[in-house]
């Protein structure tokens, strides 16, 4: 390699280098290196770096434990003259000199026209003043992770652009202080002045994996009018895995704040800020949504059990604005019932409470998953207009859920049914043909209980039927009258007909499907040609997982143009070599 002397860019992405090849020294025309591996012994050093002047773009650089001594990293501000944007520097563990890994970091700092910085095992207690330096005004993303021994926070609110910082992994850092805003140690005219606003242009912030901090400290004196507050553009705050952080005041404060995501935090107290959009909770007991929140537009709750206080809403609380909820491990929540739930679109419960349609007038898409409580889905009959917008409705690991509402589902919107896993649903809501006029997709899987399809058969809109294991729901297949349905175009089955060696009778199936798979049926033999042939717009056929299927029909339609064959190892076989 070290030949190539002309040569412009190396991209070792995708590779996995025990360490960069020797003689790289000798590339000075070089303008684009993705990745500097250092070797452990007698390759090529850190020092090397020095000859490629003219690089510019993204660099990693790895590996940096096997740096010995730190004045190799000096020579020549290795990277401060380079035109480089992204920089990722890395230890594989977190070594155990921290004076020498300090130092190393000392001597590494970019040059100034860096936009994204990313750090990883760095193992010192605290960084060189260069992070954090004002003049990095085009660093826009840092990114800081498993940073164990590190008992403060770099000093970040000075940079001037940026607006995205991941703090990942701090395990020894105690309290989030002051310095993170400001170090008062530097000249007062350049960061004491009485117009500098601390992060003023950050817009994400992530703390993750903080086991030890207990505190986050406001900027200056908060409580002042006059002062100019840290986090004037702050969106988007998620802080997981704190579990002895508190701050109770601090957030309520943040005048542009759209989401906040917690979990895991749980001695944090949050009064939420009034502007927020997108709210998410999990394993967060200390919360309490008592005040307005009147733009709340989405709000996830996971592994919540505090059922006395979550929804203490004044009458315009958040039922009023919420657009989407999703209720997961809430086994015991309740939701007020004397709220209606008016602009809700997207409901989904998993592992959670039953089923309230009448609370949810405008819903467009219902999901239930892991319910054991559920039964039924039930609308009043005052109510059964609330079931105008729903568009998707999918119920699955529900071993109770036994019916749809009495009289059928009046969803006259609804294009997507899935009913998965609900082993004791013996039927399909009634009367599909009429009240599900606009349905278009309805997936059956694991519901062995099922035995037909509602009086009248399955709405001329169908568009995509699948039936998998559903064993007494196959075995009354005659009853199916598919080959009545005008729009259906893809039909799929799995597992249901084990008895037979023969599959599809003449009768099933209409001549308007363009996909047809067949999955895991054990016993089956052979193809009946003579039902295939009868499905002349054919345009895909599957088969997977028929151990016992032998060979294909000596004649497929003539529009087949796709055929997919898996794990089905007879048929393998007789068709290698071949093409169709």
């Amino acid at each position: 390699m070290g030949r190539l002397t002309n040569l412009r860019c190396l991209d070792t992405r995708g590779i996995k280098l025990s360490e960069i090849p020797l003689h790289i020294g000798t590339l000075t025309n070089l303008q684009s290196l993705t990745g500097y591996v250092l070797g452990s012994g007698g390759g090529s050093g850190i020092e090397e770096l020095k000859n490629f002047p003219f690089l510019k773009g993204k660099i990693s650089i790895s590996n940096l434990q096997n740096i010995i001594d730190p004045q190799d990293a000096m020579k020549d501000s290795l990277l401060s003259n380079m035109q480089l944007d992204g920089l990722m520097l890395s230890w594989s563990t977190n070594a155990d000199d921290l004076k020498n890994v300090r130092n190393i970091l000392h001597w590494l700092e970019p040059p100034k026209t860096l936009k994204k910085l990313t750090i990883r095992n760095y193992g010192s207690t605290s960084f060189p003043a260069w992070l954090g330096d004002f003049q990095f005004s085009k660093l826009v993303s840092i990114c800081l992770y498993d940073c164990v021994n590190c008992v403060v926070l770099p000093t970040l609110g000075q940079l001037p652009s940026l607006k995205a910082p991941s703090l990942v992994g701090f395990s020894s850092v105690v309290c989030v202080d002051g310095k993170f805003y400001n170090d008062s140690s530097m000249e007062e005219k350049q960061f004491q002045r009485q117009d500098i606003t601390a992060f003023k242009c950050l817009e994400t912030l992530l703390f993750e994996n903080m086991p030890q901090s207990q505190e986050w400290l406001p900027f200056g004196e908060e409580e002042k009018e006059d002062e100019k507050r840290a986090f004037p553009c702050l969106q988007q705050l998620y802080i997981k895995n704190c579990p002895k952080l508190e701050g109770e005041n601090l957030i309520q404060k943040l005048p542009a704040m759209e989401k906040i995501v917690i979990v895991k935090c749980e001695q944090l107290v949050v009064a939420f800020p009034p502007t927020i959009r997108e709210l998410q909770l999990e394993c967060y007991e200390k919360v309490s949504i008592q005040r307005p929140l009147p733009q709340l537009l989405n709000l996830t709750i996971s592994s919540y059990n505090a059922v006395e206080s979550l929804f203490e809403l004044p009458s315009n609380g958040i039922a009023n604005t919420l657009k989407s909820l999703n209720v997961t491990n809430c086994e015991n929540i309740e939701f007020p019932m004397n709220q209606c739930f008016a602009y809700l679109e997207s409901l989904c419960f998993s592992s959670s409470c039953n089923s309230m349609m009448d609370m949810f007038p405008k819903m467009v898409c219902l999901e239930i998953r892991r319910c054991p409580n559920l039964e039924s889905l039930e609308v009043s009959g005052e109510h059964v207009q609330y079931l105008q917008s729903l568009n998707s409705l999918k119920i699955s690991d529900c071993p109770n859920f036994v019916s749809f509402p009495e009289g059928g589902l009046a969803a006259p919107n609804l294009t997507n049914l899935q009913l998965e896993k609900c082993k004791n649903l013996n039927s399909l809501p009634c009367e599909m043909n009429k009240l599900l006029p606009s349905l278009m997709t309805l997936n059956i899987k694991e519901c062995p209980e099922l035995k037909s399809f509602s009086e009248g058969g399955l709405p001329d809109s169908l568009n995509l039927l699948e039936i998998f294991h559903c064993a007494k729901l196959f075995t009354n297949r005659k009853n199916w009258n598919l080959q009545k349905l005008p729009s259906l175009r893809s039909f799929a089955i799995a597992g249901s007909c084990q008895e037979r060696e023969s599959f599809p009778e003449r009768w099933l199936l209409p001549s308007t499907l363009t996909s047809f798979h067949v999955l895991a049926l054990w016993n089956l033999k052979y193809l009946d040609e003579g039902s295939l042939q009868q499905l002349t717009s054919l345009e895909t056929l599957g088969i997977a997982c028929c151990p016992k299927l032998q060979c294909m029909p000596a004649k497929l339609p003539s529009s087949v143009s796709t055929l997919h064959i898996m794990r089905s190892p007879r048929l393998e076989e007789r068709c290698e070599g071949k093409k169709s």
